[in-house]
């Protein structure tokens, strides 16, 4: 999905083309993600990052709220190589049988029903940066992050917290009210475009 994520910066004027190709050779010598490097090279902020992730994925952002008060329930619902693997982390449980999930990339259909089907819960899939992803794996099993995404987290603080088992979960705000709590200025009616 790299090319889409690139052509919407480009196209939007975030990047122009010669860094998106100074961007794309740092890639391959370096290795990650292309939203890390562009994070690293400061050419967009997290905000606009998460924004075209979104875009580019047709997935929810996952806004700073998905970060706090994180259901340990949810956390343990997979096994830490399974979350690894798939690049999907459950963090909150709803009475109604959903449940809210990071994720790095969407999922095919068939994968997202055999975690519903192995969890008993429908997910709605809110997608994160890489460096957000490994600090939660970091953060909650103990895996450790290359020194190149501490750095990135020390210029991108974000305290994640553990809140209240599922059971005292609300019901999941509403798809608008997830967009509005983000803060970018954008409604859900604007990605009913793309």
């Amino acid at each position: 999905m790299a090319r889409k994520l690139s052509g919407l910066l480009i196209n939007d004027s975030i990047v122009s083309v010669e860094q998106m190709e100074d961007a794309l050779q740092r890639q391959v010598v370096f290795g990650g993600r292309l939203g890390t490097i562009l994070l690293e090279l400061g050419l967009v902020s997290e905000p606009q990052l998460l924004h075209y992730l979104a875009l580019a994925h047709e997935l929810m952002p996952a806004g700073e709220n998905t970060y706090q008060n994180i259901d340990p329930d949810a956390i343990h619902l997979l096994d830490p190589d399974e979350v690894q693997d798939l690049g999907f982390l459950p963090v909150r449980l709803y009475p109604d049988g959903t449940a809210d999930a990071l994720v790095l990339n969407p999922m095919e259909p068939e994968t997202l029903l055999n975690l519903s089907e192995q969890t008993g819960y429908d997910f709605v899939l809110h997608i994160l940066p890489e460096f957000r992803f490994r600090q939660a794996m970091s953060h909650f099993f103990g895996i450790p992050l290359p020194q190149r995404l501490v750095r990135m987290l020390e210029r991108h603080p974000l305290q994640l917290t553990v809140g209240e088992p599922s059971g005292a979960q609300e019901t999941p705000p509403s798809l608008d009210d997830q967009f509005r709590n983000l803060g970018v200025g954008w409604e859900l009616q604007d990605l009913e475009t793309y």
